[in-house]
């Protein structure tokens, strides 16, 4: 699993639980890999009660890896367990020039922290941190904070997902509505009308 590339993954299966696909973190050049786990369905849970020596079966690596080509300046966008195949990405982008974003709920759950402030130091990556309480860098969603920049070189066709974007100087057309659409309140859906409304007096 160590050869996997940034973006592929692997099915995990807990007998007698359930087989699920999982993110690979396999760095560059090293003999190992791993994967982040976060509780929540039931075989994150069975995981989470492993002890050493317990058995579960991993097969892959399967799926597409990233392509970046050879562009020079690229926006990384992934939050919570979203940012772990990014992480290998990361390694296979230095000498670049890369700006990262990055979220989580609350300070407590963002992932890898030190690693990227020490890699973005190390190599000259930029780094944004989010969380939606404001506990630790910007106060929103990374997915906000991408479309809020005030440059407006930013743009991105999908969210909520790990993705990674060329920066382009040219704004898009509907940039304007995108932004509009991720900051402002959604508007509330009107009341079911009453299955058997009262007669009229």
């Amino acid at each position: 699993m160590h050869d996997a590339k940034p973006g592929q993954f692997a099915m995990v299966w807990v007998p007698g639980v359930d087989e699920v696909p999982m993110s690979v973190l396999a760095i560059h050049g090293r003999a190992e890999a791993g994967a982040v786990i976060k509780k929540g369905g039931p075989v994150s849970l069975a995981l989470w009660e492993k002890k050493a020596g317990d058995k579960f079966w991993v097969r892959g690596p399967y799926g597409r890896p990233f392509r970046v080509g050879h562009h020079h300046k690229l926006l990384v966008v992934g939050g919570g367990t979203g940012l772990v195949p990014l992480i290998s990405l990361l390694v296979h982008l230095r000498g670049r020039e890369v700006t990262l974003i990055t979220g989580a709920r609350t300070a407590s759950e963002l992932l890898f922290k030190d690693w990227l402030e020490k890699e973005c130091k190390t190599h000259g990556f930029k780094v944004i941190f989010a969380t939606d309480d404001g506990t630790f860098g910007e106060k929103n969603q990374e997915e906000t904070i991408f479309y809020a920049r005030k440059d407006k070189k930013f743009y991105a066709a999908r969210q909520g997902e790990p993705s990674v974007y060329e920066l382009s100087p040219n704004e898009p057309d509907n940039l304007e509505a995108k932004l509009k659409e991720l900051t402002e309140p959604p508007v509330p859906e009107p009341p079911p009308a009453p299955s058997n409304p009262a007669p009229a007096k």
